[in-house]
Formats: C-alpha cells, structure tokens, sequence
C-alpha cells in the first residue's frame, strides 16, 4: 500500500544515511550558518550541505577559520557534542488572547485573577517563588505594552501574585482602549522560602503557611473538578489602588 509521502509529520534517518539526508539540503539548513556565512559560501560555489562534506577540512579552515572544522563534521552528520535535556526555567507566564476586545474592567479583572492562579500553580509544581510579577496588554489597535515591579520578598501565593497583577494592570489600563490579549508572568525565581506568620512562632519551622496549605486546595479542586470550579476570594487584607 502506498503511504502518502508528505506531509508525513516526522522523519526518521537511519543510522549511516545522515550524510545522504543531508546532502541536498541548501546550507542555511545546518546549525551554526546565518546569512552572511552562507554568502560567503556561495562565493566559493557552495550552496548545499553536501557541497560543504566534499571540500577539504583544511580549506573551510582557511574560509572561516576554527569554525570549519565544526561545519565539516555536522554537513556530514558527525556531532559528538551531549545532548541536553534539562533547562532551567526562568520566568513563567499564561496569556489570553480574546475573540473579541474587551474593554469591560471587571471582566479583564477576573482574567488577570485566572491567570494568576495558573501561574502560581505552575510556581508550585517546581517548587518555585517569584520575585518580579509582570502583566502584559496588547489593545485593539495591536499595541503591546509590558509592566513588572520587583518585590521585598518573593511569592508564591494565588492571592499575592493576583493582588500585584491587578494593581499593576489599574495602573496601566486605559478605559478608551478596549484590551485583545492579557498575560501575567512572573521572574527572578528562586525556591520557595519558608514563610512563617505571626501566629506560627511556637510552630515548627516546617509547617506549610496558611497561603501554600489555601492553594495547594485549590489546585487539588481545580484538578478535579476543572479551573472554573473555585476561585480566590480577596481577604479583609485586600486594599486596592484607587
């Protein structure tokens, strides 16, 4: 039976025809050669892959010096560098794009507190806290503007990184322009401090805080049940900016 040749999704080289693979390829297709390096290579007539595997190490030396060395082994599928699998992650963000602008604060508002929850969730997973929290807005006309501040102590809490979010968004907002993309993120992360409350002074020092015990419950629900099954509440605590 005939299998359809493309589009085929992945393709699989077998071992030893990496060469042949990569032979027809034009030269901007192997890692390591931008714009001007392939210009360079077709002032010397070359113009794919397999061009580069026919000339002589010492002469790609003599082109672009120790890089050739490099460009001689990957045009023909030699690359002895270790693969790695695991990246530090540095920031974290959810954005909404919206099928329509929206222009209605409350409703931009409850974005923000949905948003929010997602990262901090994601903040838990990695055992994460936060110390800069940024929003992102896009508005109608496309326009996007990004707005953070660094906190004293980093979060990790729903209820903290929602209540910066927010105020930074009243700061930012324009009630004329109707918003078409929402985002909160949040950077400078570092592991979760041990935060203890007022009331948790003869209390061991292990002991989740109230806020961790809160959104660990809620994220156990939201599992469960879906995201739209519970959400934050704002405390007696909560003051936000006029």
């Amino acid at each position: 039976k005939n299998l359809p040749q493309s589009p085929n999704t992945i393709t699989v080289v077998t071992p030893g025809k990496e060469e042949e693979f990569l032979a027809p390829l034009p030269v901007r297709a192997l890692w390591g050669i931008g714009p001007k390096t392939a210009e360079r290579m077709a002032e010397h007539g070359i113009h794919t892959i397999g061009d580069i595997a026919l000339v002589s190490e010492e002469k790609l030396i003599v082109f672009f010096g120790k890089h050739g060395r490099d460009l001689v082994k990957r045009s023909r599928g030699i690359d002895d560098r270790p693969i790695n699998t695991y990246y530090e992650t540095k920031s974290i963000s959810n954005e909404r794009t919206f099928p329509t602008d929206i222009q209605d604060q409350s409703k931009l508002e409850e974005v923000i507190e949905i948003l929010s929850m997602k990262v901090g969730k994601r903040l838990r997973v990695i055992n994460k806290s936060a110390r800069v929290i940024r929003i992102k807005l896009r508005w109608s006309n496309f326009k996007t503007i990004t707005r953070q501040i660094t906190l004293d102590k980093p979060v990790s809490a729903d209820n903290q990184i929602n209540l910066t979010a927010t105020q930074l968004f009243r700061k930012a907002w324009n009630p004329k322009a109707p918003v078409r993309l929402l985002g909160v993120g949040v950077s400078g992360l570092d592991e979760i401090p041990i935060q203890l409350e007022l009331w948790d002074i003869e209390k061991p020092n292990n002991k989740p805080s109230r806020d961790k015990i809160l959104d660990e419950a809620v994220s156990s629900i939201q599992n469960k049940y879906g995201e739209s099954s519970i959400r934050l509440g704002w405390g007696e605590d909560f003051t936000p900016e006029k």
